[in-house]
């Protein structure tokens, strides 16, 4: 079966959709002298698509089209075009598809081409992170307590247990492990801290983030390998579609006369 639509969602397909391009669409139904034409029936499939494997019933589509019909015909004869109510929803379905339209065709035009998306792709690469790092750390509530735990791995402490044990933190149940990290993935107070460690160096100052303080073990860093173009492609262009979207939002926002009241 099709999946269901709100009856007034039903109510706009039909009168927003029936006879559309009449001269030039093969009648395939008449309900009482109203055409039903090949084209309600591509719009209405594509409107309900059913999954890939699903095979599409046509006779069943064309029953549904007539039964839409018949309601639609049936709610004209009793008013219902006229209630402020649906009238109201009506204005709102057709202001959504109106938006909807307005942004895909801000977005889609010109049509975005890989040149456009490589172009983006090494704006990204130059603020690629050029190494990674794996790291551990016990996060704890105050300065104090950071200084303890130091204290305690100068006398030879282990990190993971002492992360299990005292850290707050979510990580502190798998002793604090990180794993792999690019700087711009933490905070700026931690990745400056991480940066200028060495190797199995833990900090001897506690580090301070909104989170709280911080001890940490850098474990090991790593040349960090940028994404092919291809993996990151359709990232690329949805990024690249969300930019364009904003830049319309906004160039209308400069042309408007906009008021808060």
């Amino acid at each position: 079966m099709f999946k269901s639509r709100p009856f007034i969602y039903a109510l706009f397909a039909v009168t927003a959709f029936a006879g559309a391009n009449a001269a030039t669409a093969a009648d395939i139904a008449s309900v009482n002298g109203k055409n039903i034409t090949e084209q309600d029936y591509e719009l209405f499939v594509q409107e309900n698509k059913k999954p890939q494997s699903a095979s599409i019933d046509r006779q069943q589509v064309i029953d549904e089209l007539i039964n839409r019909e018949l309601i639609f015909q049936d709610a004209m004869s009793n008013g219902l075009d006229k209630n402020p109510e649906l009238l109201k929803k009506l204005e709102m379905i057709k202001l959504n598809l109106l938006i909807g339209a307005a942004l895909e065709k801000a977005v889609d035009t010109p049509e975005i081409t890989d040149s456009d998306l490589k172009k983006l792709y090494t704006e990204k690469l130059a603020n690629f992170a050029q190494r990674e790092y794996k790291a551990r750390h016990i996060l704890v509530n105050s300065k104090a307590e950071a200084e303890a735990v130091i204290r305690e791995l100068d006398k030879g402490a282990d990190f993971a247990e002492l992360a299990k044990s005292k850290s707050v933190g979510p990580t502190g149940k798998k002793g604090g492990e990180l794993g792999w990290f690019a700087p711009n993935q933490m905070v700026a107070e931690f990745s400056t801290a991480v940066t200028a460690m060495n190797k199995n160096q833990y900090t001897k100052e506690p580090v301070q983030t909104q989170f709280g303080y911080h001890v940490i073990l850098l474990e090991d860093s790593r040349e960090a390998k940028a994404p092919s173009f291809d993996s990151v492609k359709a990232q690329l262009k949805q990024l690249l579609r969300q930019q364009r979207a904003t830049a319309y939002l906004e160039s209308l926002r400069k042309k408007a006369n906009i008021t808060v009241k």
